[in-house]
């Protein structure tokens, strides 16, 4: 079972606990009819299972087990798959060898987990899991021949079976044909815990070969390799009812997988001797347990409270389970040339094998086909004698059935009888059934009609609400800006008065000091006019005493002394006359400067105004602009029920015409061919 050991690389890995879940299925049909409750609970996301061991109302009997994983009565198999295989099958690739097997009580589902159904629409449940495939794939007559291995003495494949091929596939198709070879031919039985219980172990291998080129153009071969075992399940014989045969059957199967335990049990505690040859099956699975294959463990219990027993059997196995180290190895590449040159030597090896056996006269058989076929012998006498106790019950049951029949018969009269009266009852149902549905047909007719209207108003109710949502916000948009110019103009007109009256004060002191200077100015006037006049009559007088004096140095120099005096007194009234220009112009020059900053302030003051106490109107880009809005014109509105009726009743006649003319040509047509 185990690969080759050149397979193998050289390098061990970190060692690792044996991977185990937990799956519990819902309630069977029998156990709802036994009145059995729920004893498991399942917490998904905490990895937890527990168990009430007390009674219905006791909380405080409860045991708590932690897997890697757990999975409730709800749990679906694409959910098991994807979080228990699909990470296995990832490994595979890698190059490792992997196993899952799966162990409970008879039936708890292992059968189905292991195998499930390959059915397109899915509709199986857990109580038809064998029905349809038993039907196809009905199992030969019992088989009691032995299983013989032998410890490969090269020491490559670990053990080897007879009987047992290697079968090269390419695709699914020929995997599930193979699949369902060996199940046809695993034994299943009734017992009273299980219609269709499994009556042996199952152990399905699979080897990948996948091949890889290296950057020198080599391929080199790497080596995957998937167990899928399905145990028989474990179950106590004074429960299921077996006796005889099943009873034998149900020991050996518990023989195992109670060899199975002390396996288990001696690799937690580290034994230095585990029983692996106790067993065929603990010896199959002696490289899964403990050694360098990583193994996942499905442990299957049942809810029901009437397997109470069994599930912490199962829970205790599973948990012990958990501590098993196995030290998984990645396969070794292989060249394609190692690998071709390993298969010739063994093709060699049985060519010679062939040969010899051909050499020789007659039938050879060893001692061990010899007692095969005794053993065969004798399973085929007690099949004998089983089929012919059969047979009996078979011909008892004939008879019962042939009463059964007569009674039948007479049973089958009555309800003709009562079938006729259905059938009356049946034909006036009918015809209140056309009807009903000719009343739901114009009732249809009507509905979809004010349906129809209905949805033409909606659509223009809709188009009148959003003319009306853009107006009403165009509307608020002039609201805002009306509300918005109402109050600059109000800023505005007060600020206008606040600096009308300012301007009002300053033009009234301008004018009063424009009035004072006036006066100045007029009284500086009168002074000059007179100044002027008098200086005007003093040349005039000086003028005329020139003419009335007569000649003479006395006169002369009378004259020019007068002369004099009134040149002296000219020059100081000039004098006096330029002093008062001076000063009337520094005044002037005085009055001029403060009329140039009172207009200076005032301009100063028109400008603050302007610029920043006289607020504008901003435009903010929200105010709409002027549109036209388009209102519906036109509302729809339903004709009254009668007129509707009345349509519909038309079309429905111009339609049965329609389909009798086409009816009658249709056999015209065929009645000319």
């Amino acid at each position: 079972m185990s690969g080759s050991s050149s397979f193998i690389s050289k390098k061990e890995e970190k060692a690792k606990n044996i991977q185990v879940v937990v799956r519990c299925r819902p309630f069977s049909m029998a156990e709802r009819k036994s009145s059995s409750h729920s004893v498991v609970e399942c917490d998904h996301a905490r990895r937890e299972v527990t168990v009430r061991t007390g009674g219905v109302g006791d909380k405080s009997a409860r045991k708590t087990y932690t897997f890697d994983m757990v999975f409730g009565p709800s749990a679906k198999q694409i959910e098991v798959y994807r979080s228990v295989v699909c990470p296995i099958l990832d490994e595979v690739i890698m190059g490792y060898n992997c196993t899952v097997f799966a162990y409970g009580q008879t039936g708890t589902g292992k059968t189905f987990t292991m195998e499930g159904e390959r059915s397109p629409n899915e509709e199986f449940t857990w109580e038809e899991v064998h029905t349809l495939w038993n039907l196809f794939f009905y199992p030969s007559p019992d088989v009691n021949e032995r299983l013989q291995m032998f410890d490969d003495p090269r020491n490559k494949r670990g053990v080897i079976i007879k009987g047992l091929e290697e079968v090269s596939v390419h695709n699914k198709d020929e995997v599930y044909q193979i699949l369902e070879r060996g199940a046809a031919k695993r034994k299943t039985a009734s017992t009273l815990m299980n219609a269709y219980s499994s009556r042996s172990h199952s152990v399905f291998s699979i080897t990948i070969h996948m091949k890889e080129t290296t950057v020198d153009g080599e391929e080199l071969v790497k080596i995957g390799k998937l167990n899928l075992v399905d145990l028989a399940g474990s179950e106590n014989i004074g429960r299921s009812g077996a006796v005889d045969k099943r009873a034998r059957e149900a020991g050996n199967i518990n023989q195992s997988l109670l060899t199975l335990g002390r396996v288990i049990t001696a690799l937690v505690e580290r034994t230095p001797h585990v029983p692996y040859r106790e067993s065929k099956l603990t010896r199959i699975l002696q490289d899964s347990l403990g050694g360098r294959t990583k193994t996942s463990i499905i442990a299957t219990v049942s809810p029901a409270s009437v397997n109470l027993e069994e599930t912490l059997s199962t829970l205790e196995y599973a948990s012990r389970a958990k501590n098993i180290l196995n030290k998984p190895e990645v396969n070794q590449k292989l060249t394609k040339r190692a690998l071709i040159k390993e298969y010739t030597e063994e093709i060699e090896r049985l060519k010679r094998d062939l040969a010899a056996a051909r050499d020789k006269n007659g039938v050879y058989l060893s001692t061990e086909n010899f007692d095969i076929m005794n053993s065969k012998l004798v399973a085929q006498e007690e099949h004998i004698v089983e089929f012919t106790e059969k047979i009996s019950a078979l011909e008892e049951e004939m008879k019962r059935v042939a009463e059964l029949f007569s009674d039948s018969k007479r049973d089958l009269e009555l309800c003709t009888e009562e079938l006729q009266e259905l059938r009356r009852q049946l034909e006036a149902t009918q015809q209140d059934l056309r009807d009903t549905r000719m009343r739901l047909s114009e009732e249809e007719f009507l509905v979809s009609e004010l349906e129809s209207t209905e949805s033409k108003l909606y659509d223009t109710a809709g188009k009148l609400l959003s003319t009306i949502k853009v107006s009403t916000k165009d509307v608020t948009g002039l609201h805002e800006k009306l509300d918005r110019k109402k109050a600059v103009e109000q800023h505005n007109a007060a600020m206008q008065q606040s600096f009308a009256d300012q301007m009002e004060a300053s033009f009234s002191h301008i004018q009063k000091s424009i009035e004072e200077q006036s006066v100045k100015h007029q009284g500086m006037l009168d002074f000059y006019s007179e100044s002027v006049g008098e200086f005007h009559f003093n040349i005039q007088v000086h003028n005329s005493g020139s003419r009335k004096t007569g000649p003479g140095s006395y006169a002369v120099t009378e004259a020019r002394r007068q002369l004099q005096l009134r040149h002296s007194a000219v020059e100081e009234t000039l004098i006096f006359l330029e002093k008062h220009i001076t000063s009337d112009r520094v005044t002037a020059q005085q009055y001029e400067v403060q009329l140039s900053d009172s207009t200076s302030r005032g301009l100063s003051k028109v400008h603050t105004f302007l610029t920043e106490e006289l607020k504008r109107d901003v435009p903010t880009g929200q105010t709409p602009q002027r549109k036209d809005y388009v209102y519906p014109r036109v509302l729809e509105k339903t004709q009254n029920r009668n007129e509707l009726l009345e349509h519909f009743r038309k079309q429905q006649q111009e339609l049965q015409e329609a389909l009798s003319t086409y009816e009658t040509v249709k056999e015209e047509q065929v009645d000319q061919v």
